[in-house]
């Protein structure tokens, strides 16, 4: 059927833009209530979870002291084991003052000068390497000049006779220039 429409042009815009807006409006309008609605739910999540991360962060607080607490005492504690570990060892050997008094008194008991320069004592670590593989408990390296090879010989018979060292050997001697013409140079090691 046909028929003519005798309204003007701008009522047939308006009534072509109402029937649009009519059938357009109502899924728009669902569309972005639906979409404010998710919004709104998705913010008051995130709002949640948010005060509980900060709720948990105020519980680990302590937590996280307790933990950066334990990690310094370790560490204290190893210092204390080491410095307990290090007295340990020094009792079991001995006083490093009773062996430079050893030392001195060999030195003074020959009637001819004998002078020690160095004196370096070795703990077991530092012999292995030292001498590959041969351990003794401690041993104490010297080196000095003496007047003379019967000034040395003498000092290395009265490091003998202490019995306080279980060997003592003569490493190196020979001439120096420094003193008297007939002045030797000596090398010791001295194993407890």
């Amino acid at each position: 059927m046909n028929y003519l429409d005798l309204r003007s042009d701008r009522i047939r815009r308006r009534t072509t833009l109402t029937g649009v807006a009519r059938q357009w409006i109502p899924p728009i309008a669902a569309v972005l209530i639906v979409g404010l609605t998710m919004c709104a739910n998705t913010w008051t999540v995130s709002r949640d979870l948010a005060s509980r991360r900060i709720a948990l962060e105020l519980e680990c607080q302590p937590l996280l002291q307790l933990q950066d607490e334990a990690t310094s005492l370790r560490s204290e504690i190893a210092a204390l084991r080491e410095r307990e570990n290090l007295a340990l060892a020094l009792l079991e050997e001995k006083p490093i003052l009773t062996l430079v008094g050893l030392v001195s008194r060999a030195a003074s008991a020959n009637r001819q000068a004998v002078y020690i320069e160095e004196m370096h004592y070795l703990r077991n670590e530092e012999i292995e390497i030292a001498s590959e593989g041969t351990t003794t408990p401690c041993s104490v390296a010297l080196k000095g000049m003496g007047e003379n090879h019967l000034a040395v010989a003498r000092f290395v018979a009265a490091l003998r006779d202490t019995q306080v060292f279980s060997n003592v050997e003569l490493g190196a001697s020979g001439r120096t220039s420094r003193g008297p013409q007939d002045a030797r140079s000596f090398e010791l090691r001295c194993d407890l």
